[in-house]
């Protein structure tokens, strides 16, 4: 049974298209590379960079991420990880500092969907071991704090649900909770949290 509250499964379902199903390890182990990557402008996974620098290193076994820099729109982004496949199971670790990132902006870039708005601020540590994606999904560990400053969270859709569930069971007349059409977001000025990642599982 599950112990803490809020717990959510990280998708082995969601890859970027540019990710392999399967870490090439024999490729990794025998590579030699020294990579000073620039670019004025990239879309990753949706995402829209600018300005992006990216420093790659690659031997013995281990491929450094040294850092990846861009921008967010108004905000900035860096990225430091590795992929250590010296050992038999490929092990992978990753750190990820976003500030400044206009969510409503992110989120209908990557996922379609703006329910969240507001200015963020995310720091992500994770590590994880595997041979697959769906392996490294779900042996996920580390943590991630986020603030939102400025934003607003969008109506619940399940209220509309609900109304639906009302409506079908009584007269549509019993119904007195608010119209989901007439239903207004929640402003905040400051939102703030933190999350730990173990086996692959959220909690908050």
């Amino acid at each position: 049974p599950q112990t803490r509250e809020h717990a959510l499964m990280c998708p082995a379902a969601y890859q970027p298209a540019s990710f392999p199903a399967v870490i090439p390890s024999k490729l990794l182990k025998k590579l030699r590379l020294q990579l000073d990557l620039s670019a004025e402008a990239c879309t990753i996974g949706g995402a829209k960079l600018a300005r992006m620098q990216l420093q790659l290193k690659s031997q013995d076994g281990i491929l450094h991420l040294e850092t990846m820099t861009a921008q967010l729109d108004d905000g900035a982004m860096t990225l430091k990880g590795s992929v250590d496949v010296t050992g038999e199971v490929p092990r992978i670790e990753l750190h990820n500092t976003i500030n400044k990132m206009q969510l409503a902006d992110f989120l209908l870039d990557t996922g379609g969907w703006q329910d969240l708005t507001g200015t963020a601020r995310i720091k992500t540590d994770i590590t994880s071991s595997g041979v697959s994606m769906e392996d490294l999904s779900s042996q996920l560990n580390g943590t991630i704090e986020f603030e939102i400053v400025n934003g607003e969270i969008k109506p619940v859709h399940i209220l509309q649900v609900i109304r639906t569930t009302a409506d079908l069971a009584t007269e549509p007349t019993t119904w007195s909770g608010p119209a989901a059409t007439t239903l207004e977001g929640t402003g905040f000025s400051h939102l703030k949290g933190t999350g730990i990642i173990e086996d692959g599982v959220l909690y908050n």
